[in-house]
């Protein structure tokens, strides 16, 4: 006789209570849980909006004020000569908008809109004012991160225009504020303008004074040759003639450079002394009069539909682990059975010998 062993596949098996639940949960029990715990829900939810109510509501307005800067960039006039002096590489003005975001988010305009002093109107008086006052605290850095939390600046990719929005409380501070930043911009770039035409003039006077050194010697070296050769406006002699055209040509090669190199210094030392503004301004920074935030009954609305969503999750959570977990004693406390529903005797794993 053969001994034949049989085991049974685990699909197989018998399912357990547990797993028969989690299959048939369909959105009639779902709404059910929803009913059962309705009462809780929209309790808990009420409260939770009403507190958004109250923290938006205690919170003040605050009053975004605006401006808007036309993009910039004019071909530089000069760059070939900063190329050579190794001043710059690049043939656009350094006064290009394109620059103007890290500018006005640099430390060095931050501090000094943070020192500025800013005059607003309280209670019908003129109030000199800080910004260290409105945020609240004496640490440079800590000043630095609360002002650009309520600074805005955006680039538009496509068109180059450039938005600087700052939002406070009051809306001349907010204004006040917005000029400062476009104040500081401009001096920036003023400044450095002015910086960098003052070291390209000082490179022009260098290559001036060069240029009229060799201008010199050109001219002695063309009236010694002349004077060695007095009859050169009447000689025929070809090699005279040749080396007096030399001559002449290196003249009029180094009068041109200089003549050139001398307006060049001219227009320089101009720029070192031109202060208009470089920036252009589409829109002035306004005044608002209409509050920017906060969003009071969008933030009632969201907090009540999260609240809401996450209390139905929880308690669809909670209903569906009681379940599983009822379903789970009941199958261990139940007898196990066989096929033919006596009491089976052995185990789905021990060999059937025929």
């Amino acid at each position: 006789m053969k001994n034949r062993l049989s085991f049974k596949r685990d699909s197989e098996r018998p399912k357990t209570r547990a797993h028969s639940i989690n299959e048939n949960v369909n959105l009639a029990d779902l709404l059910q849980i929803i009913r059962s715990n309705f009462r809780l829900i929209a309790i808990v939810t009420l409260a939770i909006m009403i507190i958004s109510a109250v923290v938006t509501l205690s919170t003040p307005d605050r009053f975004s004020s605006r401006a808007s800067l036309l993009p910039s960039g004019q071909t530089d006039r000069m760059a070939s000569i900063k190329l050579l002096a190794g001043l710059s590489s690049k043939s656009t003005n350094e006064n290009s908008s394109e620059l103007f975001p890290l500018i006005l988010r640099s430390n060095s305009v931050r501090d000094s809109v943070l020192a500025a002093n800013y005059s607003l109107t309280v209670e019908g008086s003129k109030t000199s004012y800080r910004l260290s006052d409105y945020l609240g605290s004496d640490n440079q850095d800590l000043l630095r991160e609360r002002l650009s939390a309520i600074t805005a600046i955006d680039t538009d990719t496509k068109t180059g225009l450039i938005e600087i929005a700052v939002e406070t409380t009051a809306p001349e501070l907010s204004q006040a504020v917005t000029t400062e930043y476009l104040v500081q911009l401009n001096r920036y770039n003023v400044q450095e303008r002015q910086t960098e035409a003052g070291r390209t003039a000082e490179y022009l006077e260098r290559e001036l004074a060069e240029k009229r050194t060799e201008l010199s010697r050109a001219e002695d070296s063309l009236s010694l040759f002349q004077s060695y050769n007095r009859n050169w406006r009447t000689s025929s002699d070809p090699g005279l003639l040749t080396e007096l055209a030399a001559l002449k040509r290196d003249v009029e090669i180094k009068a041109e450079v200089f003549a050139f190199l001398s307006r060049e210094l001219e227009s320089a030392r101009l720029e070192t002394q031109k202060d208009t503004p470089v920036i252009r301004v589409l829109d002035h920074p306004s005044l608002p009069t209409i509050k920017s935030g906060p969003r009071r009954i969008l933030t009632i609305f969201m907090s009540g539909i999260t609240a809401f969503l996450m209390l139905v999750m929880l308690f669809i959570g909670r209903s569906l682990l009681q379940r599983n977990r009822t379903a789970s004693l009941s199958g261990v406390n139940r007898p196990t059975t066989g096929e033919s529903g006596r009491p089976a005797t052995k185990s789905l794993a021990e060999p059937v010998v025929d």
